[in-house]
């Protein structure tokens, strides 16, 4: 029987992981065994489909992620991927921009024992860089909204959070739990600014799943809401990279 090819994923958090991980069984991949993170990893999960096996994992923000990359081309629990996704929020950097700051993290890595080349862009967006004379494909994941409106007048930023309200949205939620929600939205980031859709997102969190431990998880599973959210997953740049690692 021919080795398995093994590809990777690399995510900010457990609410990503939550997402890829409903992206990848909505297409088919079947989930295995789970297995011990990894040391600053908060899961690390496998999944197979055809002749493709792949590991993913989540970590506590971007800052990680290039670290990271590197460490699992050089020696992934599963073996040496050929390709690694890496998902992250913009947030309100434009896309010629937003994944500047793991290019600036990975080029301080580069020729690490001479080990790590750098890191060059082809003409479709990916990226790829040498590990120990090997190519490694990277795919950024971003997970940007195609949504034009903006939930309570938030400012134009782009998470994942973002992308699953305009699901809670489309799923046709009752008329006053949105305009509470709205309402809150707009009375909490008149206080606190920043983080907008982060704290928009545990506001839908109280009104629709008070008892989740996890809301985008929770959202993903249950019957009213998931449909939706799937769609509006799959309408962002970070489902079009997993269908390229899925495919490729």
């Amino acid at each position: 029987m021919a080795a398995k090819r093994f590809r990777a994923i690399v995510c900010e958090g457990p609410d990503d992981l939550a997402a890829i991980r409903a992206l990848l069984l909505e297409d088919g991949c079947r989930k295995k065994p789970q297995l011990t993170a990894q040391a600053g990893a908060s899961r690390a999960q496998r999944f197979e489909i055809g002749d493709l096996e792949i590991q993913l994992e989540s970590r506590n923000g971007k800052s990680g992620l290039a670290q990271h990359a590197i460490d699992l081309a050089q020696a992934g629990a599963g073996g040496r991927p050929d390709m690694i996704l890496v998902s992250f929020d913009p947030d309100r950097d434009a896309p010629a921009r937003e994944f500047a700051f793991f290019e600036k993290a990975f080029g301080e890595h580069t020729g690490a024992k001479g080990k790590v080349g750098p890191l060059d862009r082809n003409p479709a967006g990916a990226r790829a860089f040498k590990m120990d004379r090997r190519e490694v494909v990277l795919l950024p994941a971003p997970w940007r909204s195609s949504s034009i409106e903006r939930f309570a007048g938030l400012p134009d930023e782009h998470c994942l959070e973002r992308v699953l309200i305009d699901g809670i949205l489309q799923a046709g939620v009752s008329e006053p739990v949105t305009r509470w929600a709205r309402d809150a939205t707009t009375l909490l980031c008149a206080l606190v600014p920043t983080h907008g859709y982060k704290r928009a997102f545990r506001l839908w969190n109280a009104a629709l799943h008070p008892d989740a431990g996890s809301f985008a998880a929770r959202l993903l599973q249950a019957d009213e809401h998931n449909h939706a959210c799937l769609r509006a997953l799959r309408s962002t740049p970070a489902a079009t990279a997993l269908s390229v690692l899925l495919g490729a």
